[in-house]
């Protein structure tokens, strides 16, 4: 039953995408493409500095559990671990990312309690960008019976929620109810409060350079004021929220598209939100795969030079 919803739910996601691009198929063909390769670089390396932010803050939460790991490492446990997540079942970047943190010399409920909190972390540090560009923008339409005021009340009810649930006390009593169902590690979420604080703002810099980023891929093909650019950054860091939470779907591919159309829209033609919702996909798995091929080359390197030195030893 849970495969059949799955299929269902990807299938409606996949099925109004493709009516989206049936229907609007004259007005995509028509559009004038005229990338402007200076933005679309500065946009790829936006998109390349904020995603170094992620091992800079994994390797903090790394530390909370009395373990050190080498930036390069944890570049490598984060970048290798992202490629399984577009395989079937949505779980494999973060059983990727347990085993490799055992590799490191991390029991097993350590790698877990750690992949727990980086993601809470990424999660609530998004939403708080979100709500930041919220509060710059303009106007926000209304939807259906939500006015502005509710969209930032939301907002604040989100980011308040989250704030409580990163506290310790609050994870090891919802992990006491929901372990027996999951797994039987009994994992203890042991830190101070105060601590979360470094990672956290060091993932709200990673937020607002992949917004950035995402406004300069789409000014790559498109003009698009700078004022719009609270509304793209909300816009990407909402759709990406979703597709992570989308266990359902490889990647939250679908998923993402689907919210970042809706968003878009908003504002854009659904014609050009349907171009931009593909583009922001393919940026996005260009920069994880340029950062993991160059950790595999460097990693690659590093063995040959070690073999070297040990046979001319």
């Amino acid at each position: 039953m849970k495969m059949f919803f799955k299929a269902i739910v990807l299938f409606l996601i996949v099925f109004c995408l493709v009516s989206y691009l049936i229907e609007n198929w004259n007005k995509i063909v028509e559009f004038k493409y005229e990338v402007d390769w200076l933005y679309l670089s500065l946009s790829i390396l936006s998109l390349l500095g904020s995603l170094f932010f992620l091992p800079l803050s994994l390797g903090n939460v790394v530390k909370l559990l009395k373990h050190k790991i080498s930036i390069k490492k944890m570049c490598m446990v984060l970048f290798y671990s992202q490629i399984a997540k577009y395989l079937p079942g949505g779980i494999w970047a973060y059983v990727g990312r347990v085993y490799l943190y055992k590799k490191e010399g991390m029991s097993a409920s350590e790698a877990s309690t750690c992949v727990i909190l980086e993601t809470l972390l990424v999660i609530l540090s998004g939403i708080f960008v979100f709500f930041i560009s919220l509060c710059f923008l303009d106007k926000i339409p209304s939807i259906e019976w939500i006015t502005d005021k509710y969209i930032k009340e939301i907002g604040i009810i989100g980011l308040v929620f989250l704030l409580s649930l990163m506290h310790p006390k609050t994870l090891n009593f919802l992990w006491g109810l929901i372990r027996a169902k999951i797994t039987k590690d009994n994992l203890q979420f042991d830190y101070s409060y105060s601590s979360l604080f470094k990672p956290a703002f060091i993932l709200i810099f990673f937020w607002f350079g992949i917004g950035v980023g995402f406004w300069l891929l789409i000014r790559s093909f498109l003009y698009v004021d700078v004022n719009l650019l609270p509304m793209t950054t909300g816009a990407f860091i909402l759709s990406w929220i979703v597709g992570l939470l989308a266990f359902f779907t490889p990647g939250g591919l679908g998923a993402r598209e689907a919210v970042l159309v809706l968003l878009l829209n908003l504002y854009l033609p659904i014609y050009i939100s349907v171009i931009i919702a593909a583009a922001a996909r393919i940026w996005w798995i260009t920069g994880e795969l340029i950062w993991a091929l160059f950790f595999i080359v460097w990693n690659r390197y590093d063995a040959v030079k070690n073999k070297n030195k040990f046979q001319k030893k």
